[in-house]
């Protein structure tokens, strides 16, 4: 992940003070888009639950790549 969650989080607890979304950005050196796309799926999370959050898709993509890998091996022992 490219930012941290307590970055996140602290975006979002500056937006909830009622700092501007030029300010934030600014001060974070992030651009407008990538604030508004962590309020669209982060707001009113807080830093646990992103963590998890975090955590649970990471297991999520490992567990599709052991999937897929076992797909592919039944389908090669099958034309066998």
């Amino acid at each position: 992940m490219k930012y941290t969650e307590e970055r996140i989080t602290y975006a979002m607890k500056l937006h909830g003070m009622g700092l501007s979304t030029k300010e934030i950005c600014g001060k974070l050196g992030i651009c407008r888009q990538t604030f508004y796309y962590w309020k669209k799926y982060y707001s009113g999370i807080g830093l646990t639950k992103l963590r998890e959050l975090n955590s649970l898709k990471k297991e999520n993509t490992a567990l599709k790549k052991i999937v897929a890998d076992l797909s592919l091996t039944t389908r090669m022992l099958q034309q066998d």
